[in-house]
């Protein structure tokens, strides 16, 4: 039976090791962004670090994505990490889309902003996944305060409309051939409303 300070040893221990497993799982397949890698991307991190009081910049890998389109945000112990997949990088780069990445990033930024990748509060929600209707409620809750952040941090609005759109399809081609009032659609009306939310500017326009 552990004592009282071997179950806070092995508490504290758990996440240090999963964070070394997914570093682990880094190596060979992703590029860590600095002040000397991918600068415009590093840059930006930090501007909006400052903005929203983060102290300390979330450790940022491009993954190899095997041509997926996908950013996400992962906390181990004190380490934040976000790692966009190389496609969406790599697309977004080669047509000029630096502020629409940005605004992506941002999105992910603020899920740490928000506590969002706390491993201590999703495991306190996690029974909440199988209670109707919060196993929804509760991520489309993360991903609007995510959004609503990201707006904060982002000015241009077209970036932020093209950065939604070019994440769910892509940039180079589809992207100018998308209708936006056909693309929310077949949201749900909380949906909708939702994603009215995220393409509105922060001065209502």
């Amino acid at each position: 039976m552990l004592s009282q300070g071997g179950a806070i040893f092995h508490l504290a221990f758990v996440p240090w090791v999963l964070g070394q497993f997914f570093k682990a799982q880094l190596l060979g397949n992703a590029i860590r962004v600095s002040a000397s890698q991918y600068q415009e991307i590093h840059a930006c991190l930090e501007k909006y670090c400052r903005l929203l009081n983060i102290q300390r910049l979330p450790e940022v890998y491009v993954v190899n994505g095997n041509g997926m389109m996908n950013v996400m945000a992962a906390k181990f112990a004190r380490t934040k990490h976000i790692t966009p997949f190389s496609g969406l990088v790599d697309l977004m780069l080669a047509s000029g889309s630096t502020d629409e990445l940005n605004f992506i990033n941002g999105h992910e930024l603020g899920h740490h902003a928000a506590g969002h990748t706390s491993l201590w509060r999703n495991l306190l929600l996690a029974p909440s996944r199988f209670i109707p209707p919060f196993d929804s409620a509760y991520p489309q809750a993360k991903e609007l305060t995510a959004h609503r952040i990201r707006l904060f941090l982002a000015d241009d609005k077209e970036a932020a409309n093209h950065g939604l759109i070019g994440l769910a399809c892509g940039r180079r081609t589809l992207m100018p051939r998308t209708n936006l009032d056909a693309f929310q659609a077949p949201f749900s009306r909380f949906g909708r409303t939702y994603l009215r939310r995220t393409l509105k500017s922060r001065d209502g326009s």
